[in-house]
């Protein structure tokens, strides 16, 4: 999370007592465009699981990937809107 912060990015953290599913779908509902979860296998390898919301009956798109890896697609896709 500090990574993000640290790029640019701003980032909320779902810390609740809720399933990692009920979390998910949380974030769904409300709409994030990218949701990246991090469990213990994922910070003792420094990567992050993200699912990216899609438009219309579209499965959302999963992915594992390094952080640095993550925080750079989020500064293309920045400097693509711009």
């Amino acid at each position: 999370m500090a990574q993000l912060k640290d790029a640019g990015f701003a980032v909320e953290m779902d810390s609740s007592e809720e399933t990692l599913n009920k979390r998910i779908r949380n974030a769904q509902l409300i709409g994030f465009n990218f949701i990246a979860v991090v469990g213990a296998k994922e910070r003792d390898s420094n990567t992050v699981s993200v699912r990216e919301r899609q438009q219309g009956e579209e499965a959302a798109k999963q992915s594992v990937l390094p952080v640095s890896d993550f925080i750079a697609q989020l500064k293309s896709l920045k400097t693509s809107f711009k």
